[in-house]
């Protein structure tokens, strides 16, 4: 695994909806060309956002094999969603390597498809772990997309 670690992303923009979606698209693009040479950062998020945006980067940030941190304000933190990132003794369990997109999520645009983005990788238990992300963003919030999964 590689050892430096460089940021595959703009910034993460919580108070703009639109690109939490766009956020999620990139890195995992960008991590599957530049996580052959750095351990790809996702960036922080905010576990304390409303309508699921919280719970969307949680999971991604959990597969995506690089740091897991957050920036949220005092007292606005969802500790319900920060626990699910860690084991009972603190720690946060991170995947063996770097998230990579599944096949059928290569050529995937979030702006004009109404397809799921679906990355994978290990964990420690060697275990296999997937991510199916709906990146599809329309006024007033997500669309709906179609997609399958399996093995």
């Amino acid at each position: 695994m590689a050892a430096s670690v460089a940021r595959t992303s703009t910034d993460f923009k919580p108070e703009v909806p639109r690109t939490h979606g766009l956020h999620i698209w990139i890195n995992s693009h960008t991590s599957y060309w530049m996580g052959e040479v750095v351990l790809p950062d996702w960036d922080m998020f905010q576990s304390g956002l409303e309508g699921g945006a919280s719970t969307f980067h949680a999971a991604a940030r959990a597969i995506s094999g690089g740091p897991v941190y957050c920036t949220d304000e005092c007292g606005k933190e969802d500790f319900d969603i920060l626990r699910k990132l860690s084991l009972s003794d603190g720690t946060i369990p991170l995947c063996c390597g770097y998230a990579r997109l599944c096949r059928d999520s290569l050529f995937v645009d979030p702006g004009t498809d109404c397809k799921p983005v679906k990355i994978f990788n290990t964990n420690p238990a060697g275990s296999g772990v997937i991510g199916v992300f709906n990146c599809c963003w329309q006024e007033g919030g997500n669309r709906k997309v179609q997609g399958t999964v399996s093995p």
